[in-house]
């Protein structure tokens, strides 16, 4: 595993959206769907950004990660937000359909792995969870007034991990299995 494991990650994610995603609720996914932050103006109808990072807690509970030669694992926090162009009258429900169609395809594809995994993760043995997350009182939360019109879109907030990155200066990981 090398240190691409973050943009790996992200690049699944966009993957698995763009190839799930109905063409009835997303004309063209792999246009529609992009990695951008919430407050640039975009086409994107769906738009999916790394908000936080976290060392997983229950990995070095476990005595994982706690030396340079072991990887670190982390938890990514991914805000998505359904950004419909659709007329007024009908938006709302239109990212209410958006937001469902994600909710239906990240609880179908809740563990992560092998060859569904993109780039440095593909086919290794790494198992990475995706859940959805209550984003009350989570560090994101202050963001929000910064990025102005995103308190009107609808959000949803996911938690991906643990991701294995590094190890001990080589760039590779170990063959752990998570």
């Amino acid at each position: 595993m090398s240190y691409s494991a973050i943009e790996d990650v992200g690049n699944t994610l966009l993957k698995l959206l763009r190839e799930n995603i109905p063409s009835r609720i997303i004309e063209d996914p792999e246009a529609a769907v992009g990695m951008v932050s919430p407050a640039e103006k975009t086409d994107f109808r769906l738009v999916v950004y790394l908000y936080h990072i976290e060392e997983n807690y229950e990995m070095v509970q476990a005595g994982m990660s706690r030396t340079s030669r072991e990887p670190v694992f982390l938890n990514l926090y991914y805000l998505i937000a359904a950004n419909s162009q659709a007329e007024i009258k009908s938006r709302a429900q239109d990212n209410n359909r958006i937001l469902g169609a994600v909710i239906g395809i990240l609880h179908e594809n809740s563990v992560l792995s092998g060859s569904m995994l993109e780039g440095s993760l593909a086919g290794g043995a790494q198992c990475i969870k995706v859940s959805i997350q209550n984003h009350e009182g989570h560090p994101f939360t202050s963001k929000i007034k910064e990025w102005g019109e995103l308190i009107m879109k609808n959000i949803l907030c996911y938690k991906v991990g643990p991701v294995s990155l590094g190890h001990g200066g080589t760039g590779e990981a170990g063959s752990r299995v998570l």
